[in-house]
């Protein structure tokens, strides 16, 4: 799939193919354009066929490729219906993403930007998955990450930039936050997190092989003539592994919560 800037221009070529894959020239077409809910961007519109022609491009105005507010990616799909010559209606379509300039965005679905986490990363032994992946991976895995560090509860330290003065604070969601509040915790947690964001990233662009393997209860992993064992039974089971909680110890939460519904 083809990716855009929000607010781009865009031109999409679109071939008159029947359902057997042949051309062919249709007597009249409309398009219209929807987003990956399938709400209407714009409406059916018809469209001036050169005689012969077995193709048409579609422009698409850089208004109908705005993001919304919160928004980080979103996909357009023109629907063309052409009528042939025989009477019978073909449905035609394709798609493309549109994209905002930063795709990982610290208080919406990151920690931190690409560029920091990329300078995060240096200082990261074994980054093997990370290292060997695409900028794309790259951002998926730090997004489920993100996701992932969001379902631990924390306890730190909140740095008043008006008082300056410190206190302690207990976080359900650390997602919630805010890029001013991420911004507002102690500088060494916001290093921690996200040096476990990228960790994380890492496990799941392919760091961790023996991991999986573990969890899915291995015992012994034989290379050759070598072996390691591992206790019986399957480790716990918690949202990050440990590659990234190694960054959080002293920083997370056990604190359970009772009460009536």
């Amino acid at each position: 799939m083809n990716v855009y800037r929000n607010g781009s221009v865009v031109h999409v070529t679109i071939d008159f193919l029947n359902e057997s894959g042949i051309p062919f020239v249709p007597t009249e077409a409309v398009y219209r354009v929807v987003d990956e809910s399938l709400t209407e961007i714009v409406g059916e519109t018809p469209i001036e066929l050169a005689p012969g022609s077995t193709s048409i491009v579609v422009a698409v105005d850089g208004e109908h490729n705005e993001l919304g507010e919160d928004a980080i990616r979103s996909i357009r799909k023109i629907e063309v219906i052409a009528k042939t010559q025989e009477q019978n209606h073909v449905l035609l379509s394709e798609m493309y993403l549109i994209a905002s300039a930063n795709l990982l965005v610290p208080g919406k679905n990151s920690f931190q930007t690409y560029e920091q986490a990329l300078m995060t990363a240096m200082d990261m032994p074994e980054m093997v998955g990370w290292e060997a992946s695409s900028r794309d991976q790259r951002v998926g895995a730090m997004v489920e990450a993100h996701h992932r560090i969001g379902a631990l509860k924390f306890s730190v330290a909140f740095d008043d930039w008006q008082s300056r003065l410190t206190t302690s604070g207990y976080i359900a969601d650390v997602r919630e936050l805010t890029e001013a509040e991420l911004a507002a915790l102690s500088v060494r947690f916001l290093q921690a997190i996200r040096k476990a964001q990228v960790a994380e990233a890492n496990v799941i662009l392919g760091g961790d092989p023996v991991a999986d393997r573990r969890r899915e209860g291995l015992m012994v992993d034989t290379v050759g003539e070598s072996k390691t064992m591992f206790r019986h039974g399957k480790p716990i089971q918690l949202p990050v592994s440990s590659h990234a909680l190694r960054y959080l110890s002293g920083y997370i939460s056990m604190t359970v919560g009772i009460g009536r519904r």
